[in-house]
């Protein structure tokens, strides 16, 4: 019967560890878990053909727009983990004003009620998740 004691020791430790295993795993993840950027042309894509049902002379365009709007984001995230905070605040402005040129660059190409449709659509992907699910969780604040 002493036998129990050391079974249940064991399978406390055991806990522990997957825990401690499972937290480092998760904080380790954020970077990795970021979409590869030809994933998310096509995932954009395939949702701006069929809300905007675009032509296939607009897809094409609307394609080498966001394709550009990608690789430039990508570079100025880049950027911004090497940055200071003062940088970041810099680049922060030129996103807006490089958004915005996007998004008039698409409005060449689009209906006026692509337009809208676009405008709503992005609005929503740009704000991302409400829920508090994000990151940081629902205070914003880091750890």
């Amino acid at each position: 019967m002493r036998q129990r004691p050391k079974t249940v020791a064991r399978m406390a430790a055991l806990g522990v560890a997957l825990m401690i295993f499972g937290t480092l795993t998760a904080v380790a993840q954020p970077r990795e878990r970021m979409v590869d950027p030809e994933v998310r042309l096509e995932t954009m894509m395939s949702h701006l053909t069929s809300e905007l049902e675009l032509t296939d002379d607009q897809a094409e365009k609307v394609r080498g727009i966001l394709a550009e709007q990608i690789e430039k984001q990508g570079e100025m995230m880049e950027a911004r983990r090497a940055g200071d905070r003062e940088a970041r605040r810099a680049m922060r402005t030129d996103m807006e004003k490089w958004r915005a040129e996007t998004d008039t660059r698409m409005a060449e190409v689009l209906t006026e009620d692509q337009v809208e449709k676009y405008t709503k659509y992005m609005d929503k992907n740009r704000r991302g998740p409400r829920d508090g699910g994000g990151r940081r969780g629902r205070s914003g604040r880091r750890g």
